[in-house]
């Protein structure tokens, strides 16, 4: 008798001697050829295009409807298996899963890829240095942002001159007034970071108005006197 079912069978052997005596004896033959099933349980990304911004914990789920799953285990970049895997740092990684029925069958090794990325990118703003004096200038200003990030990569460099409307990559202030620019790098993973910059502009000259010249007047227009020049400035 040659057993290829998978299950449980009750195997009855019956022996008859030459006397026609019988004896019978029953034993029970529990059978399991198929491998198991596997599969990873990885929480939903919750960040931006496939990115974990928080640690991730990789199980593995295994079914088996024979013998039943006796244990399962998940390795990360090809090392030790192990029952589970808790990802903390930033980084990609490549996840593996595997099961094991009772009957010591394995399963076939699914794989997946965790992407994680916790650290905010990096934002700093670009502008020339002031053209003016004190720190003030004196022409159009053009401001550029500049950021970077290790993990994920940049997804849009922004700037702003209200913190509502934002541009990409720069703007350029033409109209004079003093101005908290601020600039917003967002990277892959959703995260983002800003940084400010204080800009002065004024391109515009002053007023003068209201000059008065006193002295004593002498001939064709000509003062024989000191003369005092006065007037009024406004800027």
């Amino acid at each position: 008798l040659t057993i290829s079912t998978d299950g449980t069978h009750t195997v009855t052997v019956r022996t008859t001697d030459n006397a026609g005596l019988t004896n019978t004896a029953t034993v029970n033959v529990p059978y399991d050829a198929t491998p198991p099933t596997a599969s990873l349980n990885i929480p939903a990304p919750n960040g931006a295009n496939g990115w974990h911004t928080s640690p991730v914990t990789v199980l593995t789920n295994g079914t088996d409807a024979v013998s039943g799953i006796s244990n399962t285990a998940v390795r990360v970049n090809g090392g030790t298996w192990q029952s589970s895997a808790s990802l903390s740092a930033d980084g990609i990684y490549t996840v593996e899963g595997q099961s094991r029925d009772n009957a010591g069958n394995l399963s076939a090794v699914p794989s997946a890829t965790v992407r994680i990325d916790q650290t905010p990118p990096i934002a700093s703003p670009s502008y020339p240095a002031p053209d003016g004096s004190n720190g003030w200038h004196v022409s159009n200003v053009t401001v550029t942002a500049l950021g970077s990030d290790e993990t994920s990569g940049v997804a849009s460099r922004q700037v702003s001159l209200d913190g509502t409307n934002w541009v990409n990559n720069d703007t350029t202030i033409t109209t004079d007034g003093i101005y908290t620019v601020i600039v917003r790098t967002i990277d892959n993973a959703g995260l983002s970071s800003t940084a400010t910059a204080a800009i002065r502009r004024d391109a515009t000259p002053p007023v003068i108005s209201g000059l008065d010249v006193s002295g004593t007047a002498g001939n064709n227009g000509w003062y024989s006197s000191n003369v005092d020049v006065a007037g009024l400035a406004a800027d």
